[in-house]
């Protein structure tokens, strides 16, 4: 009886830290991803000017923006200026400022806000600007020149034929993610008792 009791207490926190991992940052992407990172275009000769792209969310809310960046040169007198704005309503939902300094070459830089509520099926407006740019020191945002459906770009009010590499951020739990791992758990589980009796 004991045995059974601390099987199943075992069981419960297994499920329990499987669920609990499960909590992830839920990323979708605004661009294609299938198209290779060395055909992406950037923002190198647009300095000190404001790159906009608007998008459908497909989450219910929103907690952050990744944008893919580049460098040239340094980067520590840089400031990134950004904006969120909902489209239909006209209101912009969140904005902020980051170091530019903390930007990494070739990474998805996050930009995470206060969650935004109610955002499925909706468009809305990401903007961003590096500000204290020089010729050799800047933040270039990555484009691809592929325009995706319901999306649109510009850069410095002007439309380009492109979509931004920026993917939009919710923390939830994710079943795809809880099963995955509940599988492999208990297969790892089945794997390691066959064993014990194979080797008893």
């Amino acid at each position: 009886m004991k045995q059974k009791i601390g099987r199943i207490l075992i069981g419960i926190v297994i499920v329990l830290a499987v669920y609990a991992y499960a909590h992830i940052s839920k990323t979708h992407n605004v661009y294609d991803k299938n198209i290779d990172a060395s055909e992406y275009k950037d923002t190198t000769v647009y300095l000190n000017e404001e790159i906009a792209q608007t998008f459908i969310c497909q989450e219910d809310y929103l907690d952050g923006i990744r944008v893919k960046c580049r460098l040239a040169g340094g980067a520590g007198e840089v400031r990134l200026r950004w904006s969120l704005t909902d489209l239909k309503e006209k209101t912009q939902v969140a904005e902020g400022t980051a170091d530019g300094s903390q930007v990494k070459n070739g990474k998805f830089f996050e930009l995470p806000f206060q969650r935004v509520q109610d955002t499925r099926g909706k468009e809305y407006e990401f903007r961003i600007a590096a500000e204290g740019e020089d010729a050799e020191n800047s933040v270039n945002f990555c484009y691809t020149v592929k325009q995706e459906e319901n999306t649109a770009m510009e850069l410095d009010g002007s439309a380009v034929e492109g979509t931004v590499v920026l993917r939009t951020v919710t923390e939830r739990f994710d079943l795809e993610t809880f099963c995955v791992l509940m599988i492999f758990v208990l297969y790892s589980a089945a794997f390691l008792r066959f064993l014990y009796k194979l080797f008893k």
